[in-house]
């Protein structure tokens, strides 16, 4: 039975009819449509399904989107612009391949 979730997704306030069951990644990449936040290792371990909930950095594939009702939540991409910055701090040679990386990968 569908679950109605509302949250404040980059900055947008959403609400979704999503299963009980469903992750929050799922929830952001099928329902949202914002597939900058991925599905790695399904265990939590790799990192590449990192969210920011309400400013801590989360793995949205070890999240239910009920847990995250209420709460504010920033994808990796915001916009135009990709938060590299904000999740980690990087030497900026890795910040500038890890660009390139999602560069390519988004085209």
């Amino acid at each position: 039975m569908p679950v109605k979730v509302s949250m404040t997704v980059n900055g947008k306030p959403v609400t979704v009819d999503v299963e009980s069951r469903t992750l929050l990644v799922e929830l952001i990449r099928e329902h949202l449509r914002l597939t900058g936040t991925h599905i790695g290792c399904d265990t939590a371990q790799c990192g590449a399904c990192t969210v920011h909930i309400n400013g801590a950095a989360v793995k949205s594939c070890n999240m239910l989107a009920v847990q995250a009702q209420g709460a504010n939540v920033t994808t990796i991409k915001v916009g135009d612009r990709v938060m590299i910055e904000e999740t980690r701090p990087l030497s900026k040679k890795k910040r500038w391949q890890l660009r390139e990386i999602l560069v390519k990968a988004e085209a």
